[in-house]
Parts: structure tokens; sequence; C-alpha cells
């Protein structure tokens, strides 16, 4: 989905063939009367589509605020430190960070998630951010220039309109002058042609006192004829004159009004389209944030999450007994029934790792199982591995460690880990290790090493637990 900026095609329909001064005549002169209720209602769909820009202007405004205050919501959940992001690979931080620079921290989540969560709240304030935008897009740039293209349109219809009226008003009046001097001339002649019967028919009689009295009133008659002929002639050119103005203005005003219909037409077609472009960005940005929300989502690793909850929120390992005495392996002064009941650590090994690493291409032994030795007597192989107190100097390699052997690989302590028994070695994040041993998953055996120098020992040499790491 995209936007056009550009300016929109030309019309397929092309310039209209039938011309508005070619095709509003008649007798009854209907014609103007046609074009103007035509233009007002053009006026009114003009003012629909302003209406449905305002509106949608309005619409967007609003929900751009109700997503502001969703987002606020969001980060109003809970509020911490950066620290988790170290918990988190550089790839998703780099991908979920917030954009605005804040740490704010999701309440009850940790990592990963919390950062998709971030990412899912400064997403959508991205999207408020577009729907304001695109409001003031709407309202500015689109339904502003559309109502003062109203409002120029509705001033030169009715400054054209006036005129037009005007000179029909004047029409209709001579027409109505002429007809009633056509009328009163028929009658007029009329009376004298009576008259003139009269003075025939009198004259006819000898009566000359009679003959003279209808020859007066016929004399008389002739002279209102012959003036009623002179007033219809006048009216008519009167009206010539008016009929001969209202035809060029009707002329003026179709040709006027075809133009309007034309400019408004094509205005509408471009602020229809400008709302489209409006609408699409909108939905690009929205499409584009809902990538980037499953892109951090993508990049989660929850079992690490969970991880990193359990290191900073653990209360222990130790289970209480009954009496509510805390009992943990290797707690030679619990009942025996509780030091037989956690343990996953691997039995130690006796002799150096000389002897052991001839025996690291073997296919290894099962996984240590769930019990400790169940008498005391047998947890006395636990020393046979030295612990990290028995070394002198904490440069000093352990009495096994054998500078001429090769380790198997290094490995890098992805968490910190405190040592349980006296046979394990504690790690900090980012220590690293050479390991002599892994048959006896999922605890390794190795040395702490410098990890600028890798053949130079730190003095802490064990076992550790293998998922605590990765290979280097």
């Amino acid at each position: 989905m995209t936007a056009s900026s550009g300016p929109p095609p030309m019309s397929s329909s092309g310039t209209p063939t039938l011309s508005f001064a070619d095709h509003f005549w008649g007798a009854d002169d209907r014609g103007f009367d046609v074009l103007y209720a035509h233009m007002s209602a053009a006026k009114d769909t003009s003012k629909l589509v302003l209406e449905i820009l305002e509106t949608r202007a309005r619409l967007e405004e609003e929900y751009a605020k109700g997503l502001q205050r969703l987002a606020k919501a969001i980060a109003g959940l809970g509020a911490g430190g950066a620290e988790d992001d170290a918990d988190v690979p550089a790839a998703v931080v780099e991908t979920t960070a917030p954009r605005s620079g804040s740490d704010v921290q999701i309440a009850g989540d940790y990592g990963s998630t919390k950062s998709a969560l971030v990412t899912l709240r400064n997403e959508i304030s991205t999207a408020a951010q577009a729907h304001q935008l695109s409001a003031d897009t709407l309202r500015t740039e689109v339904a502003k220039p559309l109502d003062a293209f109203i409002s120029d349109q509705s001033i030169a219809r009715k400054q054209q309109g006036k005129i037009m009226q005007s000179a029909q008003k004047r029409l209709k009046e001579m027409k109505a002058n002429a007809l009633r001097a056509k009328k009163n001339e028929s009658s007029k002649a009329r009376a004298a042609e009576v008259l003139a019967e009269s003075l025939e028919r009198v004259n006819s009689q000898r009566n000359e006192k009679e003959a003279e009295k209808v020859q007066k009133k016929y004399r008389k008659a002739m002279a209102e004829a012959a003036a009623a002929e002179r007033e219809h002639s006048e009216a008519r050119q009167r009206l010539f004159a008016a009929h001969q103005q209202w035809t060029t203005d009707m002329v003026t005003t179709a040709a006027l009004y075809q133009s309007l219909e034309e400019a408004r037409l094509d205005t509408l077609r471009a602020a229809i389209w400008a709302y489209t472009n409006a609408v699409a960005t909108t939905c690009v940005a929205n499409d584009q944030s809902c990538e980037r929300i499953r892109g951090s989502l993508e990049q989660c690793q929850f079992g690490r999450d969970l991880d990193i909850f359990v290191r900073r929120n653990g209360t222990g390992t130790s289970r209480p007994d009954a009496d509510g005495n805390l009992v943990a392996a290797g707690n030679l002064d619990a009942p025996p029934s509780a030091r037989t009941t956690l343990s996953h650590r691997p039995p130690s090994l006796t002799g150096s790792l000389t002897s052991l690493s001839s025996s690291a291409g073997s296919t290894g032994s099962a996984p240590p199982t769930e019990t400790l030795p169940s008498s005391l007597d047998d947890t006395a192989s636990v020393a046979s591995f030295p612990p990290a107190s028995a070394v002198s100097d904490a440069g000093a390699p352990p009495p096994y460690f054998n500078s001429s052997q090769a380790p198997l690989f290094y490995a890098r302590a992805l968490y910190d880990y405190d040592a349980q028994s006296a046979e394990e070695i504690f790690l900090r994040e980012g220590d690293h290790i050479a390991v002599y041993e892994t048959h006896e998953e999922p605890w390794w055996r190795g040395v702490v090493v410098e990890s600028a120098s890798p053949d130079q020992t730190t003095g802490r040499s064990g076992v550790f637990p293998a998922n605590f790491t990765e290979q280097c």
C-alpha cells in the first residue's frame, strides 16, 4: 500500500463535448433557472465533501489523542533502569530500544519481553503521531483550501446570477408591456372600425346632426388607435433590446457556470485524491509500525527472560523441612532423607585432567541420577576434585592442571552462577572457561582463564552448569 504524493492524473473523460451556452434555451426561458438550480445543488455537494473532510480530520485527531492516552497508560505500568538490556542480545536491544531514549520497564517482565512491550508502547505513540499528522493534513491542506474555493465559487455564481436575474426580469417586463400595447392597439383599432361603420350608417340616413356626433367620435378613435399603434411599436423595440441583452447575459452566464462546474469537479477530485493520500500515508505508517512490533516479537527469547526473573527474584534453592529448617545438598547435619532429595551435580572424578582428557572422546556416561550417597562415607569422594580454596595463588593453576594439555574448547559465561558445593566453581557473566570434559551433561569441567590470555588461569577450576555458558 503506497500513497501517491504527486498530482492526480488527468481525467479520462477529457473536455466535455456539450456546451451549456448551446443547450439551455427554449420558448419558456427556463434554461437559466435550470442552470442556477444545478449550481446551487453543486454547492451543496461541495459542502458535503468539505464536511466529510472536516469530520474525518476531527475523528483522526480524537483517535490520535486516544492512542496517546493509551501509550501513556502503558508507560505508567512501571519505571526502572536499563540494566535489563544487559540480559538481551544486542540485536534485540538495537531493534526494540525505545526511540525516545527512555528506560521504561514494563512491570513484571524482563529482557526481550520487556523490550517487545516497550516497542508496542512506542509504536502506539508513533501511530498516534501518524493519525495526528493525518488530521492536520486533512484540515490545513485539504479542507481549508476547499472551503475557500467553495466561498469563491459562491461569490462568482451569485454575482453573475444577479446580472442574469436582472436581465431576465427586464425581459419579462418588456414582454408584458409589449403584450399590453398589442392588446391596446387591437382594442383601439376595433373601436375605430365600429365607429366607421356607425358613421357610414348614419350618413345613409341623412341625419346630419347624428352624423356629426359620430364623426367626432370616429376622429377621436382613429387618433387613439394611431397612438396605440405607436405605443405598441415602441414596446416591441424595448422588448427587442431587452431580449438582446438577455441573450448576451445568458451566453456569458452559461459559459461562466460551465467553467465554474469544471473547476469544481477538478477541485473535488483533487481534494478527495489528497484525502486518500493522507489516509494511505497513515495506513503505511501503521503497517510499518506493526512490522516493527512483529520484528520485536520475533526477537523474543522467553526462556532467557524467565531465567532473568529467576536469577533476580529467586528466594533460594534449599527446601525447608517440616520443622522449617533449610535443607540443601551436602548438608551433613540434615536427616538422611533430606540429604538424598536434591542434586543434579555429577559425582567427582579422581585423578588429574590428564587422565580425564584421555576419555574425552568417548560417548560419555548417562546423566547423573537424582540421589546422593546413602551413607556419610560415600560422600568422601566429593573432595577428590580440588576445590577453588585449595589454590594458593589466584593466578596459579590447580594441582591437576597440565599446561600442555589442550582444552576441548572455550566457553563464555552468559550469566552469574554461585557455587553450591566445594567442587563447583562460581561464574560471573563474561568469564572465559577452558573446558576439559563435557561427558557429564549438563555439567562440564574446566578452568576459568583470562579472556586476554587463555593460557593464564584465574585459579578457579571445577564443575559448572553448561546451560549458563555458550561456546566461544
